[in-house]
Order: C-alpha cells, then structure tokens, then sequence
C-alpha cells in the first residue's frame, strides 16, 4: 500500500450535506486541503451509491488522494475505490480485507485498546477512533474516549491512527497532540456553508500544532504513560519472572503494587507452559545456572511464538564469562524486546567499556546515548541504561529520565525491582521505548516520594513499596521527568 497522508481525513455524508451534491462538497472540501475522501451513505440504494462514488472517484483522482468507502465492500469494489472502512457492526475486519486486493485499504473504528489491538491484527490498515469528543451523527456512538483514551490506542498500535468524533476546528491541535495521524471531520466540513475555507482552516492548524510538537522536541508528553499506569491496574496483566533469589520477594511485592499479577516459575517442565498465561516474560541473570538458563530459552521460544514482550536483565555481565555468554546467547537467540542494565553492565556486554564489580556498576560510559543507539540497532531491541539519568534508546529515538533518588543505591535489588516495573509497562504499552521510559519514571518518582522523612535503608524500602501501591495516573503525569534527546 502507499504512503497515505491522514492529515484531513472528511467524510462525505448524505445527511450532514443537506440538499447540496456530495460532488460539490467534496470538491470544495479536495480544494481546502482534504487528504482522503470518505463516502458514507446510509440510506442510497445500490445503484445510487456506486454513481456517486463514481464521480467522487473521478475528484480524487485528479487529486492524487484516496477515496474510502464507508461499510460498503461491494461499492468500493464496483469502483476500484481505493479503500474501504468497516466498524464493528459492518462486514467482519477479516472477510474485508480477503475481498479488498492486497495494495488496498481497509480501515477499522476501534473504540477501545482492545478493539484497536485486535483491528491491527486482522488486518487493518488504519484506525478511525470514536468517538473522541462526541458528535450527533452516529447516535449509538457510546460514551467519548477522550484525547486520554484517544493516547492510549495510538501509543498501542503500531498502524495510523485517525481521530474520529465532534471534531472542530478549536479541538483539532489536542487530537495532534494525543498521537492522532489526522482528524476525520463530517459536519465540521460537510455541513458548513464554506467548506473550502473550513478544510482550509482545519490543514492550518493540524501543520501549526506538528511545528509546535517537532520544535518542543525536548519534551515527553506523559499521558501516555498515565493512560499505561491505569491499564496496568484495570487489566492485572501476568508478569513471569525468571529471576534473582536474592529478591525475589522484592520483585513479586513491587509487580503486585503496581498493579500487575506476579509468578516465579522456574522449572523447566513448566516455563512454557506459565509464560503463555502471561503478558510480559523478565529474564534477570541475577542468579544464573545453567539449569535456569535452559529454562529462560524455553520460555523465551514460547514468549515469541505467542508475541509475549521479553525484558532482559543482564545482572553482573562482566563479572563472569558465564553471565556475560548467557547473555549473549539471549540476545541471539530470542527476539528481546528491551533490555535493561545498568552502565557497567550494558558496557560490558557491548565491549566500548563499564565495568562491573560481582552485580554492581563501577564505571561509567562515556557516551551513553551513543552506546544506547548502537546497541539497540544491533540487538534490534530497546536498550534503557539506568543510572543518575537513565537513557533509553529504540536505535534512534533517545530518551532521558531523570526521575529517582541517592536512596536506591542503599537497597539491594532495586535495580531488579526496575526491571519488573518496565515489564508491567510493556504488558500493556506496545512502544516498548515509552514502556520502559514509563517504568523507570514510575519507579523513579515512587523512590522521590518515600525518600522524604524516612530514617535509612529500611524505612526507605517499605517507603518505596507504599508509594509504588499508592501512586496514582495523575501524579505520574505531573511528576514523570521524561525528556526526549533525540526525536
């Protein structure tokens, strides 16, 4: 399929047109700037509606844009349209997209997290989320998601996203803002007296707000890890851990606080079998045998049949020949989805230097950015180096948080309990650099809150686990210190 640009996305509709030729309309609409043309005509006959998306398919030809077929299979069929769009109650996504010729379009109204993931799977080549900020033209349209729930399915799917539902023109820059590839408008566009100057007005303030966005490239928006916070604690994913004795307790109690479900099965006659009741799999090499190792390939092969994220804690590579070659046989053998070490560590295993003393870092990378990207590019993963400022690298967006506090350096295991928090991130987050961001974030910030008024090491722990249980989408938002040092 080409490159589609979503921008402004109008829909065509019978209804919210009045008495004026849809021709006319989408004509006026092609001239302001539209993108894509959607016909949508439920009350047509068969007949009816092919002639009109014939001569609409005439105008955005001309145009060099897409024309999108509402529900009808058969009409976009009848005229070669480009594409086709299909909701819940229409033609099955699957059967649609087997009728539609491959380099087609077909497109889905997703509500939810779930619908959308689901859509994404099946086949769909774009979402249309509803109802965003409620609109009178689809009646049964139910509650609006918000720009909050607009967030969630943008940062959980990795097809465009177009936002759909009382969409004007004061509202347009939010929908950017939230992720949104572009705003699918009807009333907006279709039943304005000016719809040329109108489509005009809509392309000038999607453009104006990605300008803003590129030039505060320095900023994370952070609803996209509140929107994850709260899915963790509404879904109760299953985090599997393959991990260090030492904290074991630690790590379930922190997985449990956040709001996830933790199990620590180990043997390997059972891995794979408990992985695939899970959402996300932890490796963590903090006491590695060669027994445990087995039992980490086992589960890993079966996280990656079945699509499960893997987060890998390198504990002490370095230190030994054992932990640093176990390491490596992970990441060569399984698809890891981020990795998460600290300095020494993550120097160590890619060899451009840190060091490790037993499982604790003692040296420092000179560029971390630089290793984070090179690293990341060469696992094919998402590479997060924790430290006084955590960097986290995709192999080109670069991430740094500076949430955290002198404290967790007291308490054994804080690393590990780290690693646990980004696998309840990247259970439900499906960017996997926003994951791990979000994790650290949380866990970071959890560490701010319970440092004050504690009397050492110990008070400081049980203050960590309280403030993890207790810290809530609102407060992650406002406290999260996410900056982004390359977009």
């Amino acid at each position: 399929m080409q490159a589609i640009d979503w921008s402004l996305y109008v829909i065509i509709d019978r209804r919210a047109a009045g008495e004026r030729p849809l021709t006319e309309v989408a004509a006026a609409a092609i001239a302001g700037g539209a993108t894509v043309i959607q016909l949508r005509d439920k009350v047509a006959d068969t007949h009816d509606m092919i002639a009109t998306a014939q001569a609409l398919h005439k105008l955005t030809q001309r145009a060099g844009i897409p024309l999108i077929i509402n529900d009808r299979v058969d009409v976009a069929l009848a005229v070669d349209a480009e594409g086709v769009h299909v909701g819940p109650e229409d033609m099955p996504l699957p059967l649609a997209r087997r009728l539609m010729r491959p380099e087609r379009i077909v497109g889905f109204s997703a509500g939810t997290v779930a619908e959308a993931r689901q859509a994404e799977r099946e086949g769909a080549d774009y979402l249309g989320t509803g109802d965003v900020y409620g609109t009178g033209n689809k009646p049964d349209a139910g509650v609006p998601i918000g720009v909050e729930g607009l967030a969630e399915i943008t940062n959980m799917v990795s097809i465009p996203v177009v936002g759909v539902g009382g969409i004007t023109l004061d509202n347009t820059p939010a929908v950017i803002k939230a992720g949104a590839a572009g705003v699918a408008v009807i009333s907006a566009v279709a039943g304005a007296e000016d719809p040329e100057q109108v489509a005009r007005a809509l392309r000038k303030a999607i453009n104006a707000q990605r300008a803003r966005c590129e030039a505060r490239s320095d900023t994370f928006d952070t609803t996209s890890i509140a929107g994850a916070l709260s899915r963790i604690r509404q879904e109760r994913p299953l985090i599997h851990h393959i991990t260090n004795l030492v904290v074991m307790n630690d790590t379930a109690n922190v997985t449990l606080h956040i709001g996830a479900l933790p199990v620590m099965a180990h043997a390997a006659e059972e891995v794979a079998e408990m992985t695939a009741q899970a959402s996300a799999l932890v490796l963590n090499l903090g006491t590695l045998t060669l027994a445990r190792l087995e039992a980490m390939r086992i589960a890993g092969r079966k996280a990656n049949a079945l699509g499960i994220p893997i987060v890998l804690d390198p504990v002490g590579v370095g230190a030994t020949k054992l932990r640093t070659e176990a390491a490596q046989c992970l990441l060569d053998e399984l698809r890891i989805a981020i990795v998460c070490g600290n300095a020494g560590e993550v120097g160590a295993l890619s060899g451009v230097g840190g060091g490790v003393k037993g499982v604790e870092s003692v040296e420092d990378l000179d560029d971390p950015v630089a290793v984070a990207q090179v690293m990341a590019r060469k696992w094919d993963t998402v590479v997060a180096i924790t430290g006084e400022r955590d960097f986290i690298s995709d192999g080109r967006r670069v991430l740094g948080v500076n949430n955290g506090h002198h404290w967790l350096t007291t308490v054994t295991g804080t690393g590990c309990m780290a690693t646990t928090m980004i696998a309840a991130f990247a259970a439900v987050h499906k960017d996997y650099v926003g994951a791990a961001a979000g994790g650290l974030a949380a866990f970071g910030l959890a560490a701010e809150r319970a440092a004050k008024g504690i009397q050492g090491p110990g008070s400081f722990k049980v203050a960590l686990l309280d403030q993890i249980y207790n810290l809530t989408s609102e407060v992650l938002a406002q406290g999260a210190r996410i900056i982004t040092l390359i977009p």
